[in-house]
Formats: C-alpha cells, sequence, structure tokens
C-alpha cells in the first residue's frame, strides 16, 4: 500500500489553467424529463384532465405556451414535426427554432427546443439558449422559467433537470461561473 501524500505543488497546473483560460461558453443547454404519473387517489375531486396523460396536441401546445411565456418567440414556419411516420414507435417528436431576438447580444438562430414524447408517459425537452456575457444569467432565469410554464401547462411531474454549458475550448462553465475571475495558479505561501 502507497501511503505518499503529493502536495498541491507536485502537480503541474500549466494545461489545466490553459484549458481553464480558453473556454468561451457560448449558451445553456438543459435537459429535461417530464412524466406522468396518475395520482394514487385518482377519483376523489380531481378532474378527467388530471387523470390521464396529456394528448400530444395539448404537448405541443404547452411548448409553445411556454417558449412565449419567457418573451421568446417560436419560430413557427420552421417548426418540424415527426409524428405517426413509424420512426420514433408510438411517439412523436417536434423541433421548435426560438428567436430570442431581444437580446442583441447574441445569435438567435441557434436556439432550439426539441421535444421527444414515448407515446405513453414520458416526455423529454432538449433546450438550447444562446447567451452571451451580459445575458447568461438572464437565460439561466428564462431556462428556470420555461420548466416552471411546462410543468404548468402539461400537468406532468419534472424528474430531471440537467443544466450544461455549451461552447468550445473545453467549456466546463458558464459565462456567469467565470465572470471577472482573475485565475492565478496555486502557489505554497509562507
Amino acid at each position: 500500500l502507497d501511503n505518499r501524500v503529493f502536495p498541491p505543488e507536485a502537480y503541474d497546473k500549466a494545461v489545466p489553467l490553459a484549458q481553464f483560460q480558453s473556454q468561451r461558453p457560448l449558451g445553456r443547454h438543459s435537459v429535461l424529463q417530464f412524466e406522468f404519473n396518475q395520482p394514487h387517489d385518482a377519483g376523489k375531486g380531481e378532474t378527467e384532465s388530471n387523470l390521464e396523460m396529456p394528448s400530444w396536441k395539448k404537448l405541443e401546445s404547452a411548448l409553445l405556451k411556454s417558449i412565449s411565456q419567457i418573451q421568446f418567440t417560436a419560430l413557427e414556419s420552421r417548426i418540424q414535426k415527426f409524428e405517426d411516420s413509424g420512426l420514433l414507435g408510438d411517439g412523436a417528436m417536434m423541433a421548435v427554432p426560438i428567436d430570442n431576438s431581444g437580446d442583441s447580444s447574441t445569435s438567435s438562430r441557434h436556439n432550439l427546443a426539441l421535444m421527444v414524447w414515448d407515446g405513453r408517459n414520458h416526455v423529454d425537452i432538449n433546450l438550447f439558449v444562446a447567451s452571451s456575457p451580459t445575458s447568461d444569467a438572464d437565460v439561466g432565469k428564462a431556462m428556470d422559467s420555461f420548466t416552471a410554464a411546462f410543468r404548468l401547462h402539461s400537468g406532468l411531474n419534472l424528474y430531471l433537470r440537467d443544466d450544461q454549458p455549451r461552447g468550445y475550448g473545453g467549456v466546463m462553465n458558464f459565462y456567469t461561473d467565470i465572470a471577472g475571475l482573475e485565475i492565478v495558479p496555486y502557489t505554497k505561501t509562507a
């Protein structure tokens, strides 16, 4: 058994520091998973709409309402839908390009909401929104608002939300995580 202890000075910090400084976040990507669970006390004061999985049309409507509620615009002429094609089994998929042109510091041509329904009780939504150093915190809040709005409009329960930064240069942080940081290598002090 090797009991050696290696202090921080024993590690080369040049490569990790170069990677950290090279990252360029360009946006936020959220993966959301929703499911329908029938209440245990079904029938006790529940309305019929609360007791069954929403239809595909209602899920489409919930997605579009949620996008507009966060003050973004679904580019309806560019929406693509795949339903009843046999490619997705009993499910369906909808890709919605999004315009957030209220933010002049980002490009809206790469924003996208992608919703996939398994045809039963599970819905996945992938939501990407471009951000900039000045808009990243607002985009993060918009992701929160979108999630709450979709839960409200669809009646589904959120089971997973995973937010990731997207960009280049080995990006692993959102703009808000690294804004104003001056990174210097660790050195031992007296």
